[in-house]
């Protein structure tokens, strides 16, 4: 017991900086931490709403779609109408 007595006051600076220096070294740890989970929740919600937004556009994206296939036929139809009156009109 007596060598750890002469060891504080012969190093109380030292033991109490070291001190210090834990305490500052917790407090920023904790910060840092709480960053990083405040971050992963932040990217959490834009991944679903990007998730979201691309349901969205593959929804809108299949019903232009089907309107292309839709008019694809039309015009399918109405080409071979032209061709018709071509061949009946050049003759």
């Amino acid at each position: 017991m007596v060598a750890v007595t002469n060891f504080l006051k012969q190093n109380t600076v030292w033991v109490i900086s070291m001190v210090c220096l834990a305490a500052v070294t917790y407090y920023k740890v904790e910060q840092f931490d709480a960053k990083f989970i405040g971050l992963e929740e932040d990217y959490k919600e834009r991944i679903s709403l990007v998730q979201l937004e691309l349901i969205s556009v593959e929804e809108r994206l299949g019903k232009k779609i089907k309107i292309i296939n839709d008019n694809t036929k039309e015009l399918q139809k109405i080409a071979i109408k032209v061709a018709i009156l071509e061949t009946t009109e050049c003759k």
